[in-house]
């Protein structure tokens, strides 16, 4: 295990470039450059705005902009779902540099990982926008935005990983975990408030490991109060588990995926 860290901190500049090379050849002559990073979710949240505004948008409670509980929501799924999703794909996608250049394929996640902070920094900023267009105010409280895109980013790495070293042997996964995380997002409040929720079933949003993620996100940002740390914990902790868990099963597998790939 050490030493896989090692070799890491070694390639350190390698993955640093390769993000930043691949963040460049994505927006190639265009003319918008990064901006398309962020025009994606911001459409889909204007949509679900518009839409579903009138049905999901939290009863009895004017302080409360639905399109600002949305972003809020939106910024947590999204951080989490580009990261599994790069995940997922990127030892396939690297396969050439795996079998032939002498580097730790299993620091391959962490140019996914540094992809999607990329594009993460730019949807704040437009949600930055937003929110002074839209005159919502944000208190001391959005410091909390670093534990938990830190929490967002354990679970989506430690998660992603085993799923992309498993998608080496079985493609299927790939396209599975498409379908399985829009199922996710919508047993995640993003879209609507937990209080819709009938009070029996409420609990049961609970054993989503995001769900302390996205509230987290909204209580900071929209309702100005602090996230409940604990279950943050225990998500962080589970992200630990399977980042480490990750490492292990990579390790046990690394010589069968260069043969695969």
């Amino acid at each position: 295990m050490k030493d896989t860290f090692c070799q890491i901190w070694r390639f350190r500049y390698f993955i640093i470039g390769s993000v930043v090379t691949g963040f460049r050849v994505k927006f190639a002559r265009s003319r918008l450059g990064g901006l398309w990073g962020v025009i994606a979710p911001l459409c889909q949240s204007a949509v679900y705005a518009l839409v579903l505004s009138s049905v999901l948008s939290p009863k009895g409670s004017a302080d409360v902009s639905y399109a600002a509980y949305l972003l809020a929501g939106t910024l947590g799924w999204a951080f989490f779902s580009d990261v599994v999703l790069g995940c997922v794909n990127v030892f396939t996608d690297n396969a050439g540099i795996i079998k032939k250049v002498s580097f730790p394929s299993a620091a391959l996640p962490l140019i996914a990982v540094g992809t999607s902070l990329i594009n993460a920094v730019l949807f704040i900023a437009a949600v930055g926008i937003v929110f002074a267009f839209i005159g919502q105010h944000v208190t001391f409280n959005v410091l909390w935005l670093i534990p938990l895109y830190l929490t967002a980013l354990l679970f989506a790495l430690g998660f992603g990983a085993i799923l992309g070293i498993l998608n080496v042997f079985i493609r299927d996964i790939k396209h599975m975990m498409q379908v399985v995380l829009q199922f996710w997002f919508w047993l995640t409040p993003v879209v609507y408030m937990e209080s819709i929720i009938p009070a029996a079933y409420r609990h049961l949003l609970k054993l989503n490991p995001m769900y302390p993620v996205v509230t987290g996100f909204q209580d900071a940002l929209v309702f100005g109060r602090q996230p409940e740390p604990v279950p943050l914990l225990f998500t962080a902790v589970f992200g630990l588990v399977l980042v480490f868990f990750s490492l292990v099963l990579h390790r046990k597998a690394a010589a069968e995926m260069a043969d695969v790939l």
